[in-house]
């Protein structure tokens, strides 16, 4: 479970890309259905042009007019979950908490930026197919799964550098609202001694580089026959999710 500084500064963050995203209208002109603009900021009654629905201006502002319906979609899931959860008013809640962008992340925009997609070599398995990817285990099923239960925007095998070595990271989650990437490292079963040495070998460089367990990177690991349990994998996300929140959105006494 997500706590509260985690939905007011994920809530906060939302509004304001909403702001920053013109309104737009449907409307309809001479028998034709157009889109209308108004302009952003606090006062949306000032018509800014007008354009045919069919037309290429059209259609590229029906892509603004979709984005614009799911912040408001995500914001509105969001109050509610919040209300419902804490039994608090959400403006409320902007009057007790304090959003600071003091703590700064070794893992922020830049890094998220400049994420490249490995060049997976793993036999595709349908059976491992979860939204179009195909994943190396149905342990990594589980992970993406949980990852979009909890609506989080996230990579999968993606490659990095840490220091002069190059990795292929399992998972990268993305947190827009604090600057922020955490890895996911699931290191499968631990049985295997030349496993276990690359596994810590690979810890240490996280750990070097400034890349601390449990803040920046969580690791995972299981056994031959069991893997992480869809619970443990939420609780572990939403614990790392909720620190970092605490860091940015601070309760105001």
């Amino acid at each position: 479970m997500f706590n509260p500084e985690y939905y007011v500064g994920t809530i906060g963050y939302l509004m304001s890309e909403l702001e920053k995203i013109p309104e737009y209208r449907m409307g309809v002109h001479r028998g034709q259905a157009v889109i209308r603009e108004y302009q952003c900021g606090i006062d949306r009654s000032q018509r800014v042009r007008q354009v045919k629905a069919d037309s290429p201006k059209g259609r590229k502002l029906l892509s603004s007019v979709q984005k614009r319906n799911e912040l408001k979609y995500r914001i509105n899931s969001l109050i509610s979950e919040f209300e419902n959860t804490y039994n608090m008013n959400y403006k409320k809640a902007q009057d007790i908490y304090s959003f600071s962008d003091q703590y700064k992340h070794p893992l922020d925009n830049a890094f998220w930026s400049r994420l490249q997609s490995s060049c997976n070599t793993y036999p595709k398995n349908n059976n491992y197919c979860y939204k179009g990817t195909h994943f190396r285990s149905r342990a990594e099923v589980r992970f993406a799964e949980t990852l979009d239960k909890l609506g989080l925007q996230y990579r999968y095998e993606v490659r990095i550098w840490v220091g002069k070595k190059e990795y292929d990271v399992d998972f990268v989650i993305w947190l827009p609202q604090f600057n922020c990437c955490i890895l996911i490292e699931y290191f499968g079963s631990m049985t295997d001694p030349h496993r276990i040495q690359e596994s810590g070998s690979k810890f240490m460089t996280y750990s070097r580089a400034g890349i601390m367990s449990g803040e920046d990177i969580i690791y995972f690991c299981g056994t031959e026959n069991k893997m992480p349990a869809t619970s443990t994998i939420e609780e572990t996300v939403t614990g790392v999710i909720n620190g970092i929140s605490r860091q940015h959105v601070i309760l105001m006494h």
